[in-house]
């Protein structure tokens, strides 16, 4: 083809204009031309050629039959297609024998089917495709399997009426109709009763998938079960059909709808895609039709006055409304108590001033209301503007004279909603809960599972619906642990515990689970509810956990022994060093042998302090350290700590400053354990000072009713940076460290201070400005 289709769309709704025109013009294959009514479309076909005409069944001037006979005198070779917003089967008979090459509803994804199903209708026109070929294609030939043989005589009665190009062939059992369809047949589609016998309408679906043979297959039922209705859909059927009052009227327009639909799927993949969701819409629509339950009005009386004390007595809440001005003309007693305003108020009153979402239903270009008899509508009662209840309207329309009035039943359903909210809430929240859910009836047959058990177990909802709750028994449990779970929840107590199960593919996995009866009204149990966890990788981790903390407890005991040996073993011959070193530094007369034994005093004096430090970190690991708790005179202690330091302080010309000046004479602690504190943090202090000097100071506070002794050295030091402060308390651990760091030690002496503070229930604390120097706090609680 060159250039581009030419589209002629006659509609009035803009919106609908814009999305076709859109639509269609996007990829640069169709040129559109909109007219909004009838009469400008006929202007446009008089002085142009177009390729197709599209075509809206509602127009203002003028219906889309009326438009059809009159183009068939004017461009009878131009394809038109209708379309409509409501499937109608005797509008698309009548469309099809006028004249219209097809037709197609708005449905939710029509616009997508737009483009090819046009350029499929414009080619077969300019192949040579006529309108006798298109009539002589309502005549179709189906197959109808039915036991009952009143419902195919008054299937044959009323097609002859409304359909005469339907031919019906019956036969009354599933088996006659496989033998008919295995062999060469001329039938166009086939209509099954759901309930054969031997074989059901879901197992022929099946075994012609089986067969292979390929033809429209549309099930009718005296009942609708959504279940049912999913699994023929899934199964291939091309529709469901409910036998409920008129159903017939719509079984031609469904005939049609799904031979066309079957025989445009070989168009092209996606096409066939397409269809398949609009048949899955229908199958909704038909569904939802089906659970809604219309109640039947009273048929108009013959008497004016016997009708009006019908409406007015009547235990509804009823409401009429002008279908041509909209205002509310009666009301009748109940609702009057219903709504609590009297009629002369709201008689008059606009129904939109009322009723909340009413204006959906209102044309905007007549301000006319158009309900459908029998419809079943929702509003919010509005109260001074706000919503005040929520009602379910059934609407039926009355005659009176030449206008329609249209009667509403109102039923309020404002407590029924929020029943509806907090019930989807706890489905939602079963549903979406991390954990599985099970719920059994009293003999233990599963009745529901949530997504989460099938993700655990691997069984699908089809697999554990209606089995036996041992489904999962792995076979590791006595027989006592289940008969103890039963005695617990049949006597109505909640049983918690751990399962050991089987999934599907055979492994096993543990499950932390709580199972509870549920109790009705009258005190008896109607189910079961499990709700459980897999917690295999947690006893798994669990145990891990356990097993590494007996192997680091065995370790870090083997390590205290080693020190502790080593320490005892090392330190007994170093004593004897610093012995001997002492003895030549006293005998001998010459200065440098006398600084060398001087200096293997110092260091073996070094090494003895290490081993120590060692040991007492061995001890406190090992929980070998007990408080000794006695009378301490605290001001002597500290005296004669310092006296200790005091030589070491002025051989590197440090200021000691000291405050024990607000301590009491005694308290009720460790000596050696106070003392090892202050001792290992003044000389720290020393150590790490080069200039300036040391502050201590003592005293006692109270924190929160209870006593503690608060001491702290403050030294003038290098300090420690603000990055290094949680560092220092670990075993071996100093602020410079490696071989060429600038201070020699161990890296213990804070540690054994810190945890000798809290063997005395106390705290330490470091105040530090790096390069300004370092104040350490310890409180230790009183007795």
């Amino acid at each position: 083809m060159s250039g581009r289709y030419k589209i002629l769309y006659i509609e009035d709704n803009f919106f609908d204009q814009d999305l076709v025109k859109n639509c269609l013009e996007e990829k640069g294959e169709f040129e559109v031309t909109i007219a909004s009514t009838a009469s400008e479309g006929m202007v446009y076909i008089s002085k142009n050629e177009f390729d197709l005409i599209l075509l809206d069944n509602k127009l203002p001037d003028m219906n889309g039959i009326e438009i059809l006979k009159k183009l068939g005198n004017v461009k009878k070779e131009t394809p038109v297609i209708i379309f409509t917003s409501k499937g109608n089967d005797e509008l698309v008979v009548e469309s099809l024998r006028e004249g219209a090459a097809t037709y197609i509803s708005k449905a939710s994804s029509y616009i997508d089917l737009l483009p090819p199903l046009l350029k499929k209708t414009i080619e077969e026109f300019k192949s040579g495709v006529s309108r006798s070929t298109r009539l002589s294609s309502l005549s179709k030939k189906i197959l109808y399997i039915e036991r009952t043989h009143t419902d195919i005589d008054l299937t044959r009665e009323k097609f002859n009426e409304i359909a005469p190009n339907l031919a019906i062939d019956a036969v009354d059992s599933t088996e006659k109709g496989l033998e008919i369809l295995s062999q060469p047949n001329d039938y166009d589609i086939v209509l099954i009763d759901l309930r054969m016998q031997r074989m059901n309408a879901l197992d022929f679906l099946r075994e012609i998938k089986l067969r292979g043979i390929k033809i429209p297959v549309i099930i009718l039922t005296g009942y609708g079960d959504e279940e049912v209705a999913m699994a023929a859909i899934h199964l291939g059927a091309f529709d469901y059909i409910v036998k409920r009052e008129n159903y017939l009227l719509q079984l031609p327009y469904s005939i049609y709808n799904a031979i066309n639909r079957f025989n445009t799927l070989s168009i092209n993949e996606s096409l066939q895609n397409e269809l398949i969701k609009l048949n899955r819409s229908l199958e909704k629509k038909v569904e939802e039709r089906t659970n809604q339950l219309k109640e039947e009005f009273e048929e108009r009386k013959k008497l004016e006055q016997k009708y009006r004390d019908i409406f007015y007595n009547h235990s509804a809440v009823k409401i009429l409304i002008d279908s041509e001005t909209g205002e509310i003309t009666d009301i009748n007693k109940s609702a009057e108590k219903f709504l609590n305003v009297s009629p002369d108020k709201l008689i008059g009153t606009k129904a939109a001033e009322i009723f909340g979402g009413i204006s959906k239903y209102i044309d905007n270009a007549s301000g006319r209301i158009k309900f459908s008899n029998l419809d079943v509508c929702e509003f919010e009662i509005l109260k001074n503007g706000k919503p005040f209840k929520e009602v379910e309207a059934f609407c039926n329309s009355i005659q009176q004279g030449n206008k329609i009035i249209w009667e509403l039943i109102l039923h309020d359903i404002t407590e029924k909603r929020k029943i509806e909210e907090k019930a989807n809430l706890l489905r939602r929240a079963i549903e979406q809960s991390p954990v599985t859910v099970v719920i059994t009836d009293t003999n233990g047959i599963i009745e529901y599972v949530n997504p989460v058990f099938t993700k655990v177990t691997g069984y699908s909802l089809e697999e554990a619906i209606g089995r036996k709750n041992n489904l999962l028994k792995s076979g590791q449990h006595a027989a006592e642990f289940y008969k103890n779970l039963w005695d617990t929840i049949k006597s109505g107590k909640q049983w918690s515990g751990e399962f050991l199960n089987k999934k599907k593919d055979g492994t096993l996995y543990w499950e932390d689970a709580v199972i509870f009866p549920v109790i009705n009204r009258a005190g008896n149990i109607t189910n079961y509810v499990a709700i459980k966890e897999d917690i295999t990788e947690k006893k798994k981790m669990i145990q891990e956990l356990i097993e590494a903390k007996e192997k680091a407890e065995e370790m870090n005991r083997v390590k205290s022994i080693f020190f502790a040996n080593m320490s005892h073993e090392l330190r007994t011959p170093f004593v004897g060093i610093m012995g001997y070193a002492e003895l030549l530094r006293e005998l001998l007369d010459v200065d440098e042998l006398r600084e060398m034994a001087e200096g293997i005093y110092r260091t073996s004096q070094r090494m003895v302090d290490t081993l120590s430090k060692i040991l007492d970190i061995t001890k406190i690991e090992s929980e070998k350290i007990e408080v000794k708790y006695t009378e301490v005179n605290i001001r002597r202690l500290l005296e004669d700590i310092c006296n200790e330091y005091y030589a070491a302080i002025k051989s590197k010309n440090l200021y000691l400053k000291k405050d024990f000046n607000n301590l009491p004479d005694k308290i009720l602690s460790d000596e050696k354990l106070i003392s090892e504190i202050i001792s290992n943090l003044i000389s720290n202090a020393i150590k790490f000072t080069s200039k300036g000097g040391i502050e201590i100071k003592a005293e006692t506070r109270t924190k929160k009713q209870m006593n503690f002794l608060a001491l702290s050295v403050s030294d003038t030091g290098i300090g420690i940076p603000r990055e290094k402060i949680d560092l220092i308390w670990e075993e071996f651990r100093q602020v410079s460290e490696g071989s060429s760091r600038d201070f020699q030690g161990t890296g213990l002496g804070l540690t054994i201070c810190k945890k000798y503070t809290e063997l005395l229930g106390g705290k330490i604390s470091v105040e530090s400005e790096y390069g300004a120097g370092s104040t350490f706090l310890v409180e230790i609680p009183l007795l």
